[in-house]
């Protein structure tokens, strides 16, 4: 749902239902490739946005449902972001979790400065 893209395409209102490929696709061992999809919980621009995250396989079967809240901070020089998700099943699934959003903060910093 929310992946390299943004949420470019998704309605931003709450109940809305979304699935996207990932914008660098995750390729599994056996060459299959994962999506995510979920539902936006809630929308309050502009410092609010909470959503259910899962995997999907290349079939459309969905994994694991988390939640992921995303706080929006005005700080000085620009915004600060927080995100929090919960909900794993595992520790591994979180630890992987981390690892995939701190990758996706990198590259935002790089993006922005």
């Amino acid at each position: 749902m929310v992946g390299a893209g943004g949420l470019r395409g998704f309605g931003r209102r709450p109940r809305h239902e979304a699935r996207r490929p990932l914008a660098h696709p995750l390729r599994r061992s056996d060459g299959s490739v994962l999506a995510t999809s979920g539902v936006y919980r809630v929308v309050e621009p502009p410092r609010l946005l909470a959503f259910s995250w899962a995997w999907e396989d290349e079939s459309g079967t969905r994994g694991h449902e988390t939640e992921v809240v995303v706080n929006f901070e005005a700080a000085p020089g620009g915004t600060r972001l927080v995100l929090v998700q919960r909900r794993f099943a595992s520790k591994q699934a979180r630890d992987n979790h981390t690892n995939g959003w701190s990758a996706c903060f990198d590259r935002l910093t790089g993006i922005t400065g």
